[in-house]
C-alpha cells in the first residue's frame, strides 16, 4: 500500500482522481533534471511527458522506463483534508529497472538546484500555500474528527 497527500489545486490531483490511478517512481540521486521537469511548473501548461520513455500499466498510469524503481498504484480510499487530498492506494506492480541503492532525496535535490530554481520552487510553495490556506481553513471548521 501507498499513501499520497498530493495538493488540492494540482493538475496530478485532478488526474488521480479522474483515473483513480497513478504511478509513483524512485529517481536515482543523478536524475536531479528529470526531477527539475516534474517539480518546475504545472501540467495544465505542458505535457510533463513528452520527450521520455514511458510505458502505460495495469491501471493506466504512465511509468517511466528509466528510473530506480517504480509502483503502479490503484485508488480505494480518499481523504479530503483541505489543501491536501490523501491517497490510499494497492500497489498493484512495481519494479526496479535499473540497479543503484540510493534514490534521489529531497535534500539532495534542492542542494543541486540553481539559485533561480530554488527561487522559484520558494514561490511556487508560498502561492500554493495562499490558495490552499482557505481549504484548509474551511477543513478545520467542519471539524471532521
Amino acid at each position: 500500500m501507498l499513501l499520497a497527500a498530493l495538493g488540492a489545486n494540482h493538475f496530478t490531483t485532478e488526474l488521480v482522481q479522474a483515473s483513480k490511478a497513478f504511478a509513483a517512481h524512485l529517481l536515482r540521486p543523478e536524475q536531479v533534471e528529470l526531477a527539475w521537469n516534474f517539480t518546475r511548473d504545472s501540467g495544465r501548461q505542458r505535457d510533463k511527458l513528452a520527450g521520455l520513455v514511458v510505458n502505460r500499466q495495469a491501471t493506466g498510469a504512465p511509468v517511466l522506463a528509466d528510473c530506480l524503481a517504480w509502483f503502479d498504484c490503484r485508488v480505494f480510499a480518499r481523504y479530503d483534508a483541505g489543501d491536501r487530498l490523501l491517497f490510499w492506494a494497492d500497489i498493484a506492480a512495481s519494479e526496479r529497472p535499473v540497479s543503484g541503492r540510493n534514490a534521489l532525496r529531497e535534500q539532495e535535490f534542492f542542494a543541486q538546484l540553481t539559485n533561480s530554481q530554488r527561487q522559484q520552487l520558494k514561490a511556487d510553495r508560498e502561492r500554493d500555500a495562499v490558495a490552499g490556506r482557505p481549504l484548509h481553513e474551511a477543513w478545520r471548521l467542519k471539524k471532521p474528527w
